[in-house]
């Protein structure tokens, strides 16, 4: 079910993170190793959560329950706590691409599916009983927005 758009969506924003590094912490000096470091953090983000997609979703669903770990609501929850706890206290270079990379692939599956209420429901809230309407689900949307927004913040020290 990804679209072409949503894979241009996180190639575009993914590379816009690698460039602030670049140039917040890196002041735009040629430093290799660490650059070569967030972006083996960022593209590990994003793999894992494509290979649990792809490789393990299939191994762990059956005919009644058809969602992926990496996109439930619990995971969603788990993954805002900790992403804080990597980027303040970890002091790891390839943890913070980590956490930036698994949190703008999530952030743009969930602009691109807010606007179709069913298949948001299927993809990031298949555990929660309660239906929501799409103004419930645009709210969960800017919320994220602000979480990434405030997780880029912490990375770069703003």
């Amino acid at each position: 079910m990804p679209s072409l758009k949503t894979t241009f969506a996180k190639l575009i924003l993914l590379c816009l993170l690698a460039a602030a590094f670049f140039f917040f912490t890196l002041d735009a000096q040629v430093s290799w190793w660490p650059l070569l470091q967030f972006s083996l953090g960022l593209l590990a983000g994003v793999g894992l959560l494509k290979f649990d997609k792809v490789v393990l979703a299939p191994r762990y669903n059956d005919e009644s329950h058809q969602f992926v770990i990496t996109r439930s609501f619990l995971f969603l929850l788990s993954f805002a706590a900790v992403a804080v706890f990597m980027v303040t206290s970890s002091g790891s270079i390839v943890g913070n691409g980590l956490a930036l990379g698994i949190a703008s692939s999530l952030l743009v599956e969930m602009t691109h599916l807010r606007l179709d209420v069913d298949v948001f429901h299927q993809t990031f809230l298949a555990q929660v009983q309660k239906r929501y309407s799409q103004s419930d689900i645009n709210r969960l949307v800017t919320v994220s927005w602000v979480y990434f927004l405030a997780l880029v913040g912490l990375v770069f020290r703003f």
